[in-house]
């Protein structure tokens, strides 16, 4: 408690400063002591406010410079004041300043409410940065329990800390564009800024993290994160060629730059638009699927009926494969500049695979589907002055290569030249079987 000794402060024997504004007013000193009483009340300049007792609504914001051994000038350790405020009270305030903390850890769960300007030093476990509100206690927390202690880094260096102990909603954030400061500016509901300036050693930044974690037997879904969105309005259509059609709808847009990147002195490719990878030193964490398109989640498609576009890639775009030693092995591509008369698409059917031409989709080649087939026909392409090769391969011994026509006055057409000379004697046989099956001898005319 301050007295009204406790500011006696006599200058070189002469008359103290406290008995020389007393003479001024010789009732301050008994005012003085009435506020500091138990029974003195504060009452709030608002309508409907009461009265509350002075220490009461002093005890209403707690500051860490209330406890003793507190040095905001950096001088000393403020550990123990850290430390006995932190067990005294819910929520410790810490103003501006330097403060050397040691390591500690609070009987109970508390709230640091740290102002802009403070800087800590020493062995501590509080985040080294200004403006920090968390709400929940940032050790011997259910957080930490969960993932034995390997989430303590993400508590103790937030900024703004939250951790609801009840089932719900952590954070809700809302936003509208009716109620936009001027006409045509969007609403922004989250927004981040991650920069990587550091130079001289290698500092990862991100801008968004989040991990999900399911327990054995717990059946509800977990999402790492879901993304909805709803479109009351007209479908608009987007092909690759375009670029924010008016009344777009998306549920996730990926977009590479930003408002920098046209004042950026250098621009270069980002590594990649999305990268699915395994973030585990025990390589146990997998995903059993890369992507998954349910089969009602496409426009114009059931997965019983209909065509729906699942990837719309622009041509020239390539679908690459790599092997392990990163190098490219094998891919899907589509020349720049294609046109819809010239291009050729895949159709896998019941019946077998065919390959139709985009635009009417009429069938160039077809791969007749055989159950439990074990033979098959190869393809081997030439060296320089090599014949190419169609062969019958298989697992039986023998295998005939049948080479027809469509209809009974069809025939099988061969490009090889030739030329009309007189007989000479036949010098040898092919022996072929005809489409009924009979065995044939083709004589061979030197």
């Amino acid at each position: 408690m301050i007295t009204p000794q406790a500011i006696d402060n006599t200058q070189g024997g002469g008359e103290s400063a406290f008995s020389a504004f007393g003479k001024v007013n010789s009732n301050f000193a008994a005012s003085f002591a009435a506020i500091n009483t138990a029974a003195s009340t504060y009452t709030a300049p608002l309508t409907g406010s009461v009265g509350v007792l002075v220490s009461s609504k002093l005890l209403q914001t707690v500051s860490v410079l209330d406890f003793a051994g507190a040095d905001p000038t950096g001088g000393s350790s403020s550990t123990a004041a850290f430390l006995a405020a932190a067990n005294a009270s819910k929520q410790v305030t810490v103003p501006a300043g330097t403060y050397q903390v040691s390591a500690f850890t609070p009987s109970q769960a508390m709230t640091w409410v740290i102002n802009d300007g403070v800087v800590f030093s020493g062995t501590n476990n509080i985040p080294v940065a200004d403006a920090q509100v968390k709400f929940g206690a940032y050790v011997n927390t259910w957080v930490n329990s969960v993932g034995g202690g390997v989430f303590e880094y993400l508590e103790l260096q937030s900024a703004f800390n939250v951790r609801p102990h009840l089932s719900g909603i952590g954070i809700f954030v809302s936003g509208r564009t009716s109620t936009s400061p001027s006409p045509g500016v969007g609403a922004i509901n989250y927004s981040s800024f991650a920069y990587n300036d550091n130079t001289s050693v290698a500092a990862d930044v991100w801008g968004y993290y989040m991990t999900a974690l399911r327990v054995a037997g717990a059946n509800g879904h977990t999402h790492g994160m879901e993304l909805d969105i709803l479109n009351t309005g007209a479908l608009v259509q987007m092909a690759p060629g375009q670029n924010f059609p008016a009344g777009l709808t998306d549920c996730l847009w990926v977009a590479a730059g930003g408002e920098f990147a046209s004042t950026a002195g250098t621009v270069n490719p980002a590594t990649c638009a999305i990268g699915i990878i395994q973030n585990d030193s025990s390589n146990r964490a997998t995903f059993d699927k890369g992507i998954i398109f349910q089969n009602t989640a496409i426009n114009g498609a059931t997965g019983a009926s209909g065509t729906g576009i699942a990837i719309a890639m622009a041509t020239g775009h390539v679908l690459q494969w790599f092997n392990n030693s990163n190098v490219g092995s094998a891919y899907v591509y589509a020349v720049p500049g294609l046109s819809g008369a010239n291009g050729t698409g895949i159709v896998f059917a019941n019946a077998g695979t065919t390959i139709v031409e985009t635009a009417g989709g009429t069938v160039q080649a077809a791969f007749a589907a055989t159950p439990s087939a074990v033979n098959h026909v190869s393809i081997t392409g030439s060296t320089t002055g090599n014949a190419v090769k169609i062969n019958a391969q298989g697992s039986d011994a023998t295998i005939d290569l049948f080479l027809t026509g469509q209809g009974g006055g069809s025939f099988v057409q061969l490009g090889a030249a030739f030329t009309s000379v007189s007989d000479p004697a036949t010098t040898g046989y092919i022996t072929v079987k005809d489409i009924t099956g009979v065995v044939r001898k083709l004589a061979i005319i030197t």
